[in-house]
């Protein structure tokens, strides 16, 4: 991969850089260099001092289709990156070929791998995928950036082709209030006359479906370079358009040249040397109609393709919506190294911060061992003057507690309960059961309760009594309501049960 030369376009300049024939080849860093003073140069001669886009030419990029499961960069590199599989000739197991592996160029960590959209495509079907060697670009951008130019984006012909030409782009960004549309798959073949080379693009709405180039015949004895196509170069074109078509599950509805081939004059008389003359503008569209016949053909005469789409961007500030490669995008420059340098100082002040506040913590903490271990020696000498079995114990100051209140029980004063008015109850409950027909056979006093057995009648004398009992407003006792009777001969003895009323004592 090697630097040919440099284009600079802008609204109304169109300068270009071509490499010494003399030099070598070889030494593209060298080439590079030139080829950056050289932009830096222009620039400062114009107005604009800024490149809104670095287009790259696709001379050894590739276009192919892969299944969406296998559009992934990382992947993709890797299958390059693995080469050819050695097979052993005494190996019974067949060899394993990796078809998408030989549909791209064999520079490894040379390419960058772009997935192209599948949302323009039929569902399911496979997706395109750019392989184009970025080493140029990457070089470029580095030696810009050295000399102050930040490029905006970096993207290819092919992306310019779509951006420039294809009429869905503008239709798009007018249709907002269209409830459903559905624009058109736009082809776009320009016949390069200085690179001898058709280059073409599918795209829908501007964003590139898939692409391809084929090399041409050029020719020669004119000052100005012309390129020839013949009908072997539209059979081919024909050919990668339908194989594109199957695997997409579209195809073009409209078809746009550019371009001017020439075809040398024939003489009429010569009828088999007119069939295998190449086309003019004119033939070419026929052709196209011929083998393509559903899509809409429009034939724009520019003797120089790729000059006429770098300046429609230019003029029409296309490079908005110019589609980038994204690895040479955010390819690191020098704002980034900046950015990671000051990142990088940041990162270490805040270390060495941290540094100084763990060595203030940690002299803190030793500090707090050393109060700690001088708290635990005062600590053990005043236990142990106190009591030596409490230094070995695990949990001093329970014990100390539990020693605390055993003393303070040891210490408090004695105190005894109040008699009970026993006098008082026993003279209050005589005024009811001193009648001559009640027969009292035991009185039972004590702290807790009294307990009163009477020989009555029948029962109906004994809720008698009961009743006047609970009737007596003296606040000592409190008879209960349940009567124990037991049969005694002709009689009936009830057990009548009072209890102490709460919160009275003897005086």
């Amino acid at each position: 991969m090697i630097l040919r030369g440099v284009r600079l376009v802008g609204g109304h300049t169109d300068d270009s850089w071509v490499v010494d024939p003399g030099a070598d080849t070889e030494l593209i860093l060298e080439t590079i260099q030139e080829a950056s003073e050289w932009v830096k140069q222009r620039l400062d001669m114009g107005t604009n001092k800024s490149l809104h886009a670095i287009v790259l030419d696709t001379d050894g990029a590739a276009c192919t289709w892969v299944k969406p499961e296998d559009a992934d960069p990382h992947a993709l590199d890797a299958v390059v990156s693995d080469g050819p599989i050695e097979h052993d000739p005494d190996d019974l197991e067949p060899i394993e070929h990796s078809a998408l592996g030989d549909r791209l160029p064999r520079l490894p960590r040379e390419m960058d791998f772009q997935p192209l959209s599948e949302d323009q495509t039929s569902t399911g079907s496979r997706r395109g995928v750019l392989a184009i060697p970025d080493v140029p670009g990457r070089l470029l951008k580095d030696t810009l950036d050295a000399a102050g130019i930040r490029p905006g984006k970096f993207s290819s012909i092919w992306h310019a082709l779509c951006t420039a030409w294809d009429p869905g782009l503008d239709s798009s960004a007018s249709a907002q209030r269209i409830v459903s549309s559905d624009a058109p798959v736009c082809a776009v073949v320009a016949i390069d006359p200085i690179d001898s080379r058709l280059i073409w693009s599918w795209s829908r709405e501007g964003e590139l479906i898939c692409a391809g180039s084929a090399r041409l015949r050029r020719v020669h004895g004119e000052h100005e370079p012309r390129v020839m196509v013949w009908n072997s170069d539209v059979a081919r074109l024909a050919s990668d358009w339908l194989g594109w078509s199957s695997q997409l599950g579209v195809s073009p509805s409209r078809v746009i040249v550019i371009g001017e081939p020439v075809c040398p004059p024939v003489s009429p008389d010569d009828e088999s040397s007119a069939l295998e003359m190449p086309y003019d503008a004119a033939q070419l569209g026929a052709a196209l109609t011929q083998r393509w016949p559903d899509a809409t053909l429009d034939l724009m005469g520019e003797p120089d393709p790729v000059g006429a789409t770098l300046q429609r961007i230019a003029q029409r500030e296309m490079s908005v919506s110019l589609a980038s490669i994204e690895g040479l995008v955010s390819r690191p420059t020098r704002a980034h190294r900046s950015m990671f340098r000051w990142v990088g100082l940041a990162l270490t002040a805040a270390a060495f911060v941290v540094f100084l506040l763990s060595w203030q913590f940690m002299s803190r903490a030793n500090a707090i061992k050393a109060d700690t271990k001088i708290i635990s020696s005062d600590k053990r000498t005043m236990l142990g003057d106190f009591d030596s079995n409490l230094t070995l114990s695990r949990a001093p100051v329970l014990d100390l507690e539990s020693r605390l209140i055993e003393m303070t029980r040891a210490q408090a004063p004695v105190e005894l309960p109040l008699p009970k008015p026993m006098l008082e109850a026993i003279e209050t409950v005589s005024f009811v059961i001193g009648t001559p027909d009640i027969d009292v056979t035991k009185i039972t006093v004590n702290t807790r309760t009294v307990t009163l057995a009477i020989n009555v009648t029948d029962i109906a004398q004994a809720e008698q009594i009961l009743g006047n009992l609970q009737s007596i407003d003296d606040d000592l006792l409190n008879w209960r309501s349940t009567l124990s009777p037991t049969p005694r001969g002709g009689n009936i003895q009830v057990t009548l049960l009072a209890d102490w009323t709460d919160g009275e004592e003897a005086e």
